[in-house]
């Protein structure tokens, strides 16, 4: 009996010394492919956008559209329809202005004055001060209610007073062209200077002329 305990142990202790003592066979498998790194996916940038015309930086990007000198294409605004006349002769005021139910008619006759009053009685007043060669004046007490109470329409008359001639030589209606043509012709200028600087021949005034003077003006042949 003992000895077949002893013959058992032995044979267990080869057993397992015969499996420590196997060699390892190598693992001749192929190691796994790495996998592959995830695709990045490429985002075009955006593309810039102009901005809208109401925004601020709009505003200041916007090139500015260059405008040339002298020119003419803007719109005049209307003169004043509302004038304080001062009437130089008697010192009385008279406020010129539209009533809220004014005429059709009555409204015409303010316009009229306050335009003559806002855009060509000052301009008259220094051209007539220009005018040193005869004796001439601005009469505008037709704008004087108290001096002319009924004159429904009001215009500047020119007052010329020739040396030897019967009375005073009156002309309603004047303007500064017509007060700054006399002095050039009264200057012995040649010419005519209108709008923009443009000259024409002094002849071509003379119907003009005559009706400011009261008489038929000398001019020369050439000039025509």
């Amino acid at each position: 009996m003992p000895y077949l305990i002893i013959a058992g142990l032995a044979l267990f202790l080869l057993v397992t010394y015969a499996g420590c003592g196997k060699p390892k066979t190598p693992n001749t498998a192929s190691p796994p492919e790495p996998k592959p790194a995830p695709a990045v996916e490429r985002v075009a940038a955006p593309a810039k956008v102009a901005p809208k015309p109401s925004d601020p930086e709009a505003l200041t990007e916007t090139p500015k559209k260059k405008v040339p000198r002298n020119a003419c294409c803007y719109k005049m605004s209307a003169p004043p329809t509302t004038f304080d006349y001062l009437c130089p002769r008697c010192g009385e005021r008279t406020l010129y202005a539209l009533p809220p139910n004014a005429s059709e008619k009555e409204r015409a006759a303010v316009v009229d004055a306050t335009f003559v009053l806002n855009v060509q009685l000052e301009g008259c007043r220094r051209a007539l001060a220009a005018i040193r060669d005869l004796p001439v004046e601005l009469d505008e007490s037709q704008f004087c209610r108290k001096c002319s109470p009924a004159v429904e329409k009001p215009e500047l008359v020119l007052v010329v007073r020739r040396p030897g001639a019967a009375g005073p030589h009156r002309v309603a209606g004047v303007t500064v062209e017509d007060l700054r043509l006399l002095n050039e012709y009264l200057s012995g200028k040649p010419t005519h200077t209108v709008e923009h600087d443009y000259e024409t021949p002094m002849a071509r005034q003379a119907q003009r002329l005559e009706e400011l003077l009261g008489l038929k003006p000398s001019l020369s042949e050439e000039t025509k």
